[in-house]
């Protein structure tokens, strides 16, 4: 029954009407109460502890509700769809609001949240796109699925102390939050609960904090900086934060897991902490920006694309606590350069180097027991590869080596000699499968008692003072293994080389590299020659300038001009293993009838052609001792400057 402003009848009734477009209704809590369609104004009867499911949902002209102190519960789509409510007032007696409750209540601005409340259901303000700050009381211990989801003018939320758990889309698409600050109460955050949340640029995490679970803080491109407390354990959430460049992570943590940081672009650098025992997979994946991570002992395992496309990456070292690499964990690493393979390294999977472009060699450990189908196809930089393991049972999948078109170096064990020719397919430079003679395939087991034999293999991967300190402690007699080979014979054959260990080796043992052979008569650059992965070059450079001793005497040069000229001029030195065997024997055969103590022998006139830098010295103060003879060093750069410059006249003897 309604009334006019005007009618004194007795108040039995539940609708007043009121001037100026106000229609106010009394809601006793009745199922079966009628309610006007144009209701604006609704007074909540203090006797009532329950608002019923559904009780005003769908009033479009429903602008404001009075609760009552006394209200236990806010049923179910309570007010779900009023599209006009502007301002709701929860009074403390409230202890749950349920599911849909105010969801949809577009110009739904101001709510007021008071202690006592303890649930907040799923999607109870949900698409609010007006409410712009929400504080939470401390005895609400649970915020529910997608409870503040696109609420999209919502800039801060006051968390009190109380809440512990933060649950799924909790607040996603929030798109104007640009802060949120987690109490130390709360213990886990869960999934997409802050996805999408484009304005967040601050996130404080409190100690406490046990977890954080997959795309919590996805796609929140506004994020640059994140610091975890040491209480948490495991951790995800961040994938496609694209200006998230530095993340800290605490001693304590267990687990980085699925797609943690995934496509974070702006990250550069990662420091594990020795806490971590697994990486998961696509962890790190399209990182585009990291440049060096640190991984430690103790990690057990990283998952399959953990460091896919990270294309500036350049060095790994992986710990011998992880036995297996996983499919395609690097691939695509197109700067990847130097890859350290720890002993215990058991299995590489499926195309976990797939793509590593830059990478130029690889040495895997004695314990590898399978090499995954395509593990390094398209490698196409890669030079040499050395496979420590006697294993007879190792397993290498087809196409593992495919389309490495530089590998012109493969060292496996005499048990693998029959493998399958589909691992090395569109090698376009592999002249063979082990690519040398028998010999190179049993030379890496004359290693064994050499101390310093670890060293010259790894010298890529560690610092130049440790590999000294290597070699100042052995002692003289350890130098040299039970085959007559020192640490030169063995830099020499490594497809791992170091120009700057050799170097440092010469200047301790000079005479050495030019004198000291093996058990088959072989001295270092026998070897450097025969090592097809090697830039003769640079290698040879440095034993010519340590090893002038002696001056120069005179030294006829007519007799010599056709032989050199001939020779030096048109043999090749290309990277091929035959062709540069043939060149040298045909070297020294036609050099072995002038053979004087004052010529130079046959190899160092081979090694001295034009890629090869020199500078000039007088005639008094250079000679070169070099594989079997003496060489002039001024003889050779005079000869290069004036015959390709002016046609010098070879017959002077004078300089």
């Amino acid at each position: 029954m309604t009334h006019s402003d005007e009618s004194t009848s007795s108040y039995d009734s539940t609708v007043s009407i009121h001037k100026r477009q106000r229609t106010d209704f009394i809601y006793n809590g009745q199922p079966d109460q009628m309610i006007p369609a144009d209701t604006t104004h609704i007074t909540v009867f203090d006797s009532v502890t329950v608002i019923l499911d559904r009780a005003f949902a769908g009033r479009i002209e429903l602008k404001e509700v009075l609760l009552p102190i006394g209200l236990r519960s806010i049923g179910h789509e309570a007010f779900s769809g009023c599209v006009s409510l502007l301002r709701v007032a929860v009074p403390y007696t409230v202890i749950k609001i349920g599911i849909n409750t105010f969801n949809e209540c577009v110009q739904l601005a101001t709510v007021e949240l008071s202690e006592g409340l303890r649930h907040i259901g799923t999607n109870a303000f949900a698409r609010c796109s007006a409410i712009t700050s929400m504080t939470l009381p401390s005895t609400l211990t649970k915020i529910s699925y997608s409870s503040f989801r696109l609420c999209t003018a919502l800039g801060t939320i006051d968390f009190n102390s109380g809440i512990q758990s933060i649950d799924d889309y909790a607040f996603a698409d929030c798109e104007t939050l640009q802060r949120v600050s987690v109490p130390s109460t709360v213990r886990i955050i869960m999934n997409y609960a802050f996805h999408r949340c484009t304005s967040l640029a601050e996130v404080h995490l409190s100690e406490g904090l046990l977890e954080i679970q997959n795309d919590a803080f996805a796609e929140c491109g506004s994020i640059t900086t994140v610091s975890f407390p040491s209480t948490l354990q495991r951790l995800s959430g961040f994938e496609s934060c694209s200006s998230l460049s530095d993340i800290q992570f605490n001693e304590g943590l267990i687990s980085i897991a699925f797609r943690a940081f995934l496509r974070c672009h702006a990250l550069s650098q990662i420091q594990i902490p020795l806490t971590v025992e697994g990486i998961s997979e696509n962890a790190f994946g399209h990182c585009f920006s990291l440049l060096e991570m640190v991984l430690p002992e103790g990690l057990r395992i990283i998952g399959a694309s953990a460091f896919h496309s990270c294309r500036l990456l350049q060095r790994v070292s992986l710990p011998s606590t992880l036995d297996t690499i996983s499919q395609e964990m690097f691939a695509n690493c197109t700067s990847l350069v130097d890859v350290y393979l720890s002993e215990g390294l058991r299995h590489i999977g499926t195309r976990a180097f797939r793509c590593c472009v830059s990478m130029s060699a690889v040495a895997l450990p004695k314990s590898i027991e399978s090499i995954g189908e395509g593990a390094f196809s398209g490698c196409s930089d890669l030079l040499g590869v050395q496979i420590f393991s006697a294993n007879r049972d190792l397993v290498i999948g087809r196409n593992a080596f495919c389309a490495c078109t530089s590998l012109v170096n493969i060292r496996i064990p005499p048990s693998l000699d029959d493998c399958s020719h589909s691992v090395f397919s569109h090698c376009d430079s592999l002249c063979g499968e082990n690519g040398e003679d028998p010999d190179w395939v049993s030379l890496q087991e004359r290693f064994a008692d050499l101390p310093v034999h670890d060293a010259c293999y790894h010298s890529s991967h560690i610092r130049m003072e440790d590999l000294i300190e290597t070699v100042d402690c052995c002692p003289q007699d350890e130098l040299v293994d039970m085959f007559g080979m020192n640490p030169f014979h063995i830099l020499s054959t490594s497809a791992i080389f170091s120009v700057d260990l050799l170097e440092m080796l010469i200047n301790k043992y000079p005479l050495e590299v030019v004198h000291q052979k093996d058990s088959n008569n072989n001295t270092m650059i026998h070897y450097i020659m025969m090592n097809r992965s090697l830039n003769v070059g640079p290698l040879i450079k440095p034993v010519l300038q340590r090893t002038v001793i002696n001056e120069m005497n005179s030294w006829g040069l007519g007799r010599y001009k056709a032989a050199f000229c001939e020779l030096t001029e048109s043999k090749s030195w290309g990277a091929y293993f035959q062709t540069r065997q043939n060149t040298w024997k045909e070297l020294t055969d036609t050099f072995s009838s002038h053979v004087k103590a004052e010529m130079a022998s046959s190899l160092e006139l081979a090694v001295w052609k034009r890629n090869i830098q020199l500078f000039a010295a007088d005639r008094n103060s250079c000679r070169m001792m070099g594989g079997a003879d003496v060489i002039p060093f001024s003889v050779i750069s005079f000869l290069w400057d004036e015959h390709t410059r002016i046609g010098y006249d070879f017959e002077r003897d004078e300089l």
